[in-house]
């Protein structure tokens, strides 16, 4: 089995949700990492070096970051192109 390349940044909100069904609907493997927003980690320096709007879904592809994924099915998508 192959490592992910996807890290999902998300939390159980229906839009954290969009995000990994998307993926999950993709057949992509993907690395989950929980953002609670109740502690607001979304606002933490950890989490605004991914995503400067604090936002979630975030997801970091091959190194490249996308922020708050409105249409996720977009993004996973382009390195993995024969999943489409």
């Amino acid at each position: 089995m192959r490592e992910a390349m996807i890290d999902l940044y998300t939390a159980p909100t229906p839009n954290g949700h969009k995000a990994s069904c998307t993926l999950e609907a993709l057949g992509i493997e993907y690395n989950a990492h929980t953002v609670n927003l109740l502690e607001n980690e979304q606002k933490k320096p950890e989490f605004l070096a991914i995503n400067p709007n604090g936002r979630i879904p975030a997801i970091v592809a091959a190194r490249e970051r996308t922020k708050e994924t409105g249409i996720p099915g977009n993004q996973p998508q382009r390195p993995y192109p024969g999943h489409c």
